[in-house]
């Protein structure tokens, strides 16, 4: 009989101390729960700070300095490797307006064996080059809103400087002119109304 008194005791005892070892185990669980929670959501970026981060990147990317200086960039790598120039070799940096023109220059002048309006290199404003660089490229501020970068070129020692008139298609500035600095005639020479005319005479 009173072996049997402390088997019982022993039981409860036993079912008390799993009681408590249970409700501890459930505090643990629910606890750890609530901290992981509260680290995840601080760990979730904010929604509009990424956005903002994302369109701040993508403007400095596209802006129209910087992709003429990434346009330069590949055209001084290409001529000092290839050692030749073509008016033809970066129709991909052109608008469809302006690689429509160059195009159909490039066509009439074959077909007539003829050199048209534009007797230099548009790309550099040279007939030759040697140690060809860009030294400087900027924004150029205009009046009627136009977007113009101005071009630092130093080619054969001499510096030179030319002005890409771009536009946004699709999201992505491409050139639509390029312009040179007539230091004798003290005016400004423009390829695109060159190539204009030259294409509309019979």
């Amino acid at each position: 009989m009173e072996n049997m008194l402390y088997f019982c005791a022993g039981n409860a005892i036993l079912c008390e101390m799993n009681k408590i070892v249970f409700i501890f185990g459930m505090f643990l669980l629910v606890c750890l729960a609530s901290c992981g929670g509260k680290a995840t959501e601080k760990a979730a970026p904010n929604q509009s700070d990424s956005d903002s981060i994302v369109n701040e990147i993508e403007m400095e990317e596209i802006s129209p300095e910087s992709t003429t200086d990434y346009y330069y960039s590949v055209i001084v790598r290409r001529y000092m490797e290839d050692h030749t120039t073509s008016q033809m070799s970066f129709l991909e940096f052109c608008s469809k307006e302006f690689r429509e023109l160059l195009v159909s220059t490039n066509k009439k002048e074959r077909i007539f064996h003829e050199k048209g309006p534009v007797d230099w290199d548009i790309w550099i404003n040279a007939k030759s080059f040697d140690n060809l660089s860009v030294k400087h490229i900027d924004r150029y501020p205009t009046e009627d809103g136009s977007t113009i970068v101005e071009v630092t070129l130093r080619n054969t020692g001499v510096e030179s400087k030319l002005y890409v008139e771009l536009v946004n298609e699709n999201g992505l500035w491409l050139v639509d002119n390029i312009q040179y600095p007539d230091e004798k005639a003290k005016k400004m020479v423009s390829v695109k109304p060159l190539l204009e005319e030259y294409v509309s005479k019979d």
